[in-house]
């Protein structure tokens, strides 16, 4: 099986104002190479792109995807170990808080 892009990933806008139609695109990268674009309609209401604020969302939850990944596999193992502690319990919450607040928005 394949291997995903490594993380981070990031989210860049372009401005593609020159352009004919004249648009923006929410571009995520990994530093060098670009994984994945979203385009949106910045109000003009073009059928063929989503709302800005829809736009957005999107590519944060696809930016988030390695961290997300990353997240479900260590959930895998610790639920498996036989000394589930509160401790651990916890520190898996406060993980998912962090990438919950991350691909919603509320992180910067």
């Amino acid at each position: 099986m394949s291997q995903h892009t490594p993380g981070p990933w990031t989210v860049e806008v372009w401005d593609y104002s020159y352009a004919n139609p004249p648009r923006k695109e929410l571009n995520v990268r990994d530093g060098s190479m670009l994984l994945a674009t979203v385009a949106w309609d910045e109000g003009k209401e073009n059928p063929y792109t989503v709302q800005t604020d829809t736009a957005n969302a999107n590519a944060r939850l696809i930016a988030a995807a390695p961290q997300l990944l990353a997240f479900v596999e260590t959930v895998d193992v610790r639920l498996a170990s036989p000394e589930l502690t509160p401790e651990l319990v916890a520190s898996m919450r406060a993980l998912a808080g962090a990438l919950l607040a991350q691909v919603k928005g509320a992180a910067k």
